[in-house]
């Protein structure tokens, strides 16, 4: 996000998504779908989001593999647009965009420092040691 940004904002996500993701990925889709199936997982673990109803995404079926298997939304034959996206197609665009993300942190030292400022608050693995009245963190 922006630096003057504190809140991410659908824009941010579909910004990153076209610069990172979608470049050289072969993904039939686009950042606007990716939110919207974003949404619909995240908040109702649903194909249907806010942006699909309106018309302004598309559903996104995901395909397992080339087995014919799918995990695909009930209403499927209702008349909103949707497409398919292979799993694994979908994972390696993902990490493929997050190395094509890291290479820019090298050329752009302003940005690489936002992100490390930013990833102070991230969740890290860790274990609680429950040995005293105050819980100690260590991280692994």
């Amino acid at each position: 996000m922006p630096v003057e940004g504190t809140n991410v904002k659908r824009e941010d996500f579909v910004r990153w998504v076209n610069d990172y993701l979608l470049s050289e990925s072969g993904l039939a889709c686009n950042g606007d779908d990716l939110y919207g199936a974003r949404c619909g997982l995240l908040h109702s673990y649903i194909a249907e989001s806010t942006k699909s109803r309106e018309g302004s995404a598309r559903e996104i079926n995901y395909l397992i593999g080339t087995s014919g298997r799918a995990l695909v939304h009930v209403m499927t034959a209702t008349p909103k647009p949707f497409i398919a996206v292979e799993i694994g197609q979908l994972r390696s665009a993902f990490l493929a965009a997050i190395g094509r993300f890291r290479e820019r942190l090298k050329d752009d030292k302003d940005l690489a420092g936002l992100v490390h400022e930013r990833a102070e608050h991230h969740f890290y693995e860790g274990t609680f040691l429950m040995t005293s009245p105050t819980f100690r963190y260590r991280q692994v």
